[in-house]
């Protein structure tokens, strides 16, 4: 391969993950477009309620200091910290070991040019990592809401105020939400205004439900009104919802078994190919022609995962 290829196929692979990041960051921005205009469909005066609930859980960039800023770019949250099951150092480690493996096999086609690629893996990994787990904290969040708004919505019929119902969720809920309503739980009794608190809340967990809840509430204490029925009647929207996201996974299924299954041909029939006859793809582990074939073969089978996936996610969000 000459060094005219290898620079070329270098530019493309720059351009793929410049593509991916800007992808990723436009994906960002629609969700966050789609979230304003579901809540303003809702009614104009809970639009002016909810434009005191701020959209984002990150604090501005200027009142970071430069480390946790640095940090950030890999998708760490400071703020969040305790909620991660391994702590967030030895997941940066281990994301770099990942990237240098990465750009080993990449330096098969491309030579030591991919060593400029380390520092962009390493940032898409880390970052996919830390998306991973805060994607499965959501969800159970919102799985397990339901069933507190019900808690609330029992303890408010008998009599009891909401800030005591508040206290037992937290007492009475699985992690990760009485962990939540715990804090609310507690910053409710050092003083804090209870919307202040479930606004909070809302702005840390980032999902769209607690936000109708603090905003519900919020409207409550303004205009009054039945506020059992208003939370069993969001509780009931949010069941369905799960109903309906858990039916898409289902349709779905085939089309993620397609996935691993196509991700885990290649892999099986190299293994038959070596007992039967190693001699035969002998060359691939023993030519430099052979390095080249595998680490394009590998690059190919990672994109193809990728968009499959990307394409099933999309379809599913």
């Amino acid at each position: 391969m000459t060094p005219l290829i290898k620079i070329l196929l270098f530019v493309f692979v720059m351009l793929m993950l410049a593509s991916a990041a800007t992808l990723i960051i436009y994906t960002a921005r629609q969700k966050r477009e789609r979230l304003r205009q579901r809540f303003a469909s809702i009614s104009p005066r809970t639009e002016m309620v909810m434009a005191t609930v701020p959209l984002m859980r990150a604090d501005p960039l200027a009142r970071r200091g430069f480390l946790q800023q640095l940090v950030g770019l890999f998708g760490v949250e400071f703020s969040r910290t305790d909620l991660y099951p391994v702590k967030w150092w030895v997941v940066l480690l281990g994301t770099l070991v990942i990237a240098r493996a990465a750009a080993f096999l990449l330096g098969v086609v491309f030579g030591d040019y991919v060593i400029l690629l380390i520092p962009p893996l390493w940032v898409v990994i880390s970052r996919s990592t830390f998306g991973w787990w805060d994607r499965k904290r959501r969800q159970k969040l919102l799985d397990q809401f339901p069933d507190a708004l019900n808690m609330i919505v029992r303890a408010v019929r008998v009599g009891l105020p909401v800030a005591e119902a508040i206290r037992i969720v937290a007492l009475k809920s699985p992690e990760p939400i009485g962990s939540e309503f715990t804090r609310v739980a507690g910053e409710i009794n050092v003083g804090m205004p209870m919307d202040e608190a479930l606004k909070q809340m809302s702005s840390r967990t980032g999902v769209a439900e607690y936000r109708f809840f603090a905003t519900a509430l919020a409207l409550q204490a303004q205009t009054g009104g039945g506020l059992s029925e208003t939370l069993e009647n969001l509780g009931d929207v949010i069941r369905r919802r799960i109903a309906l996201q858990a039916r898409g996974y289902a349709l779905a299924s085939e089309a993620r078994t397609s996935t691993l299954v196509l991700t885990g041909l290649p892999f099986v029939t190299l293994l038959l190919l070596y007992f039967s006859n190693a001699d035969y793809i002998a060359p691939l582990f023993s030519e430099p022609l052979g390095h080249k074939m595998l680490g394009v073969a590998f690059l190919l089978l990672t994109g193809g995962t990728i968009v499959m996936r990307t394409i099933i996610g999309k379809a599913l969000s």
